[in-house]
This record gives structure tokens, sequence and C-alpha cells, in this order.
């Protein structure tokens, strides 16, 4: 009896580790979201918001 009841387990276990093995692998849904862009969203920005103020400061002299 007990050795029945393990080989009906390790069926059922291996069917089960098939099945979610087969399901991990299954190709997943496409989705696709369509998002409205306004034109004013699609602007380029200015040339002023590049406009960055590097400074140098140099203690030591070059040799």
């Amino acid at each position: 009896m007990a050795r029945r009841l393990r080989i009906l387990l390790g069926v059922l276990l291996l069917a089960l580790s098939c099945g979610l093995l087969l399901w991990g692998f299954w190709p997943a849904a496409r989705e696709r979201y369509i998002l409205p862009v306004n034109p004013s969203e699609m602007s380029l920005p200015t040339p002023s918001s590049f406009d960055f103020k590097l400074e140098l400061n140099l203690t030591t002299q070059p040799s």
C-alpha cells in the first residue's frame, strides 16, 4: 500500500512539475498601450535650457 501511494504521489508531482514547466515556457500575452500625446508635449527643448555655466577653478599652476 505504501509503495503504491509513493508511486502515485511521484507521478502526481511529476505531472504537476511538467505542467508548471510548460506553463513557464508559454509565451506571454502581447499587450499594447496607446497613449495620446499632445503636440505641445512633442516640442524640442529650447537652446536656453542647455545653457550651462561651467567654471574652471585652477588652484595650482600647470607644470
